[in-house]
């Protein structure tokens, strides 16, 4: 049977595991919430510039194209990025850093270019922790490029998550402390009944174990009353003899 302690040291050490697990899980779930909601942010802006762009009737690489660019970066503070159809970029609302001449990868815009679907993808070619989203650009009925706002979605994430640290540490260590005295009370239970099986086995035995003085009592008694069984047999016998020979004694003589 495990002592005391052992048992106390296995609970809390699966305490601070499962603590730390949930800790972790908790911090990436709730990181994924703010990209997964800054995302849909950002496409439902995209959106809502799908249709008044066809409008214009314009290509990407269009001289207007640029001022449009910087008008819908002043009022999103994202980087706007226009492609042609093959994927090179045309216009950065961005001075430093310029990315025009570079092609964004075919697989990364398949689904704006294509289907003419607003989709989402990292993009390192802009910088660490930025996320673009692409919808068609359309001159007329069909698709001749593509817009793409660009931002440090992952990297306000990751701030929004730093910012609630405090409130998950405070979380844990209430956490961790209810685990341990649950622990300490729950040592105390196991280790008491571990004791209280250890002792049942011990006790049912001797329940079990014959006694050899009380066999040899029943043993002397069964002799005894087999003896006085047969002493009363041999004395009506005797008796039943003596009663066959005393009427031939008793007849008178003629």
């Amino acid at each position: 049977m495990l002592s005391k302690s052992k048992i106390m040291t296995v609970l809390v050490v699966f305490s601070l595991v499962l603590v730390f697990s949930m800790g972790f899980l908790e911090t990436r779930m709730i990181r994924s919430y703010f990209l997964d909601y800054s995302i849909e942010q950002v496409k439902y802006t995209v959106e809502q510039l799908v249709s008044p762009l066809a409008e214009l009737n314009i290509s990407p690489a269009d001289e207007d194209s640029l001022e449009l660019a910087n008008w819908i970066f002043y009022n999103t503070g994202l980087r706007v990025l226009l492609t042609d159809s093959e994927g090179a970029i045309v216009v950065d609302s961005s001075e430093e850093g310029s990315l025009i001449g570079q092609n964004i990868e075919e697989k990364s815009l398949e689904t704006t270019m294509q289907d003419g679907e607003i989709g989402s993808f990292k993009m390192p070619l802009a910088g660490e922790g930025q996320i673009a989203i692409s919808a068609p650009w359309r001159t007329g009925e069909a698709i001749s490029g593509a817009i793409v706002l660009v931002g440090p979605l992952e990297t306000y994430a990751k701030q929004g998550t730093a910012e609630l640290s405090p409130f998950f540490r405070k979380a844990g260590l209430a956490t961790l402390l209810i685990a341990i005295v649950g622990s300490f009370i729950l040592s105390e239970r196991l280790y008491k009944q571990g004791e209280r099986r250890s002792d049942y086995p011990s006790s049912s035995l001797v329940g079990k174990v014959p006694d050899e003085t009380t066999e040899e009592k029943e043993e002397e008694h069964i002799v005894e009353s087999n003896q006085e069984v047969h002493e009363e047999t041999s004395e009506n016998e005797d008796a039943q003899k003596a009663e066959a020979e005393s009427p031939d004694e008793d007849l008178p003589m003629q």
